[in-house]
């Protein structure tokens, strides 16, 4: 089972991909924050479990652009994947290649980013123990993650009944927005609304946005969603 989000101009995009030890009280409360940079050191996204969640923040030119932002997954008729993890292994990569996209204006497409690869387990013991793996990719104009669910003992069919992951916005952003979660059938076609970020309840995504000081825009999306 694959959801990716890779999220994109600041673009965010977010995708979803499908042996625990004991450790100290200390050691489960916040462990030593993970960060990855983009190959120009703009863009850095910070990775840390606190009292046993996983979230993640995200700065631009060391201005914060994400607060600590919750990362897991809800399931119908089993507990949450959200509680009791800690970190289990990393692995990083810098990728430097081209790729062809058959429409566009560009031909040629560059892909340069550095990724870290953040494997979290559950303490909990059987029937929990679960494991998933985020994957963070940062780009000079971007960043991307994916979640990946592997199959696993106590996970392998299940429904999400709700994906927790957060942005937490550092600024309450001007956006640019479409109503989701409307009974109209047209509702990709509406006009767009333009508001503070703070009083939307639902959007479609791309949602759009610019800070209040004008230097950054954001936009949120979400691709490759496949039995998601």
């Amino acid at each position: 089972m694959w959801m990716r989000r890779w999220a994109c101009p600041l673009a965010l995009l977010v995708p979803l991909v499908t042996a625990v030890t004991a450790v100290t009280a200390a050691a489960a409360a916040a462990q030593t924050p993970l960060r990855v940079a983009s190959p120009d050191g703009r863009n850095e996204v910070t990775v840390q479990v606190r009292d046993g969640r996983l979230y993640y923040s995200l700065q631009r030119d060391g201005r914060a652009i994400l607060l600590p932002s919750l990362l897991g997954f809800a399931f119908r008729g089993a507990a949450p994947l959200r509680d009791s993890l800690q970190v289990t292994d990393t692995a990083r990569q810098t990728v430097d290649e081209t790729w062809t996209q058959p429409w566009g204006e560009v031909a040629r497409v560059r892909d340069h980013h550095n990724e870290l690869r953040v494997t979290v387990a559950e303490t909990a013991p059987a029937p929990l123990g679960r494991r998933f793996t985020v994957v963070f990719r940062v780009f000079n104009d971007g960043v991307g993650f994916r979640y990946e669910l592997p199959a696993q003992p106590g996970l392998g069919e299940f429904e999400i009944s709700d994906e927790l992951t957060e942005f937490a916005l550092a600024d309450d952003a001007r956006a640019w927005w479409i109503p989701s979660n409307r009974p109209r059938l047209d509702r990709s076609e509406m006009l767009y609304s333009s508001s503070p970020v703070s009083v939307i309840d639902s959007v479609q995504t791309p949602l759009t946005m610019e800070t209040r000081d004008g230097r950054t825009f954001i936009v949120i999306h979400e691709a490759n969603l496949v039995d998601y």
